[in-house]
């Protein structure tokens, strides 16, 4: 019996003190996963923004006037010359 008692006596403290470990535990592994959601919505954000910005930047209208402020002019078909990629 006294042995039953010693060791309640000593798994008692030991238990709580794993539940109490277990519960820090959850805690910071929550936070973590927090911080990850968070810097995931940010970099989807950012994705967002930059194809938007891509596109912007393909545009046809944007590509012409660049062109154009380069000096650049649309060429006629009589300016065209087919190459063979075969030689």
């Amino acid at each position: 019996m006294k042995l039953f008692i010693g060791l309640l006596v000593v798994a008692v403290p030991l238990l709580m003190f794993a539940n109490v470990w277990r519960s820090h535990q959850y805690f910071d592994l929550e936070n973590r996963v927090e911080a990850l959601r968070n810097d995931q919505q940010e970099a989807v954000e950012r994705n967002k923004r930059l194809i938007t910005g891509i596109s912007i930047l393909r545009s046809p209208g944007r590509i012409i006037t660049e062109a154009r402020k380069l000096g650049m002019e649309m060429s006629g078909s009589d300016q065209l010359t087919v190459i063979d990629e075969d030689p």
